[in-house]
């Protein structure tokens, strides 16, 4: 037990955070923070311990307290009294999670940790190639994810096509994939100077995270609050997600 939490109540806690419930599940869940004030506590104690752990860290904190808990139990009562200066259990180990989960707290991801958890290559949706070689060959091994032969002909192509906007979107994918972020954030800031087109929400997206990872915090948080003012944007709910993680 954790916080006085049993480890339903935490699986389900880790559930909802990871979008793992059904709609109806979400619903209930949902339904029982608004109705159910002790629920909405455990909830929130929850939230604030878990948004200053790293997975990795939050993982290992839980396992260390489990076996912590599990050696109290077993100790005689009067040893444990004296171990533990009379805390009960469930506040001795509420301690030890509250001083980990501060000095965690402390040690927020860095930008690259929280780049690399947010971000997942676009897939590639061209439908209509034409008989360009470079073309087919660049978005086939962009397809097989070896993104750094795709860049280099999808450049090949664009020299002669720079036209092609949704070319030049797989272009800054391609660049971004194998960490030439400063060139990708070139393309997808001149995309968004075209005006609108099919892909927008995603180069606007993109770019958001490949300023974050370059440590352009400003720039990304200006764009993100841009996105989730657009009550239709594509990526409104990762954008909210992302700055709650950033800020």
């Amino acid at each position: 037990m954790i916080m006085g939490f049993d480890e339903d109540l935490l699986a389900l806690f880790d559930q909802y955070n990871a979008g793992k419930l059904t709609d109806v599940e979400v619903n209930s869940f949902e339904s029982r923070l608004i109705s159910d004030e002790s629920f909405k506590s455990d909830y929130q104690a929850y939230q604030t311990i878990r948004s200053g752990i790293a997975n990795t860290g939050y993982e290992q904190l839980r396992q260390n307290i489990a076996t912590w808990e599990a050696k109290l139990s077993e100790e005689p009562s009067q040893r444990k009294s004296k171990n533990w200066f009379g805390l009960g259990l469930a506040a001795s180990v509420s301690l030890i999670i509250m001083i980990g989960a501060w000095w965690m707290f402390l040690s927020k991801p860095s930008n690259e940790e929280i780049f690399a958890s947010y971000y997942k290559a676009y897939p590639n949706v061209v439908s209509d190639r034409g008989d360009n070689n470079e073309l087919n060959e660049g978005l086939f091994e962009y397809s097989l994810k070896n993104y750094q032969t795709a860049e280099n002909k999808l450049n090949k192509y664009l020299k002669d096509h720079p036209e092609n906007l949704q070319v030049l979107f797989y272009l800054g994918q391609s660049q971004l994939a194998v960490g030439n972020t400063e060139k990708a954030i070139h393309v997808f800031e001149e995309l968004l100077k075209k005006g609108q087109f099919p892909l927008n929400d995603a180069t606007e997206w993109y770019l958001s995270l490949a300023y974050l990872k370059e440590g352009q915090n400003i720039k990304t948080i200006e764009l993100l609050n841009l996105i989730t003012l657009d009550n239709n944007h594509a990526y409104g709910t990762q954008a909210e997600q992302l700055l709650k993680t950033i800020n």
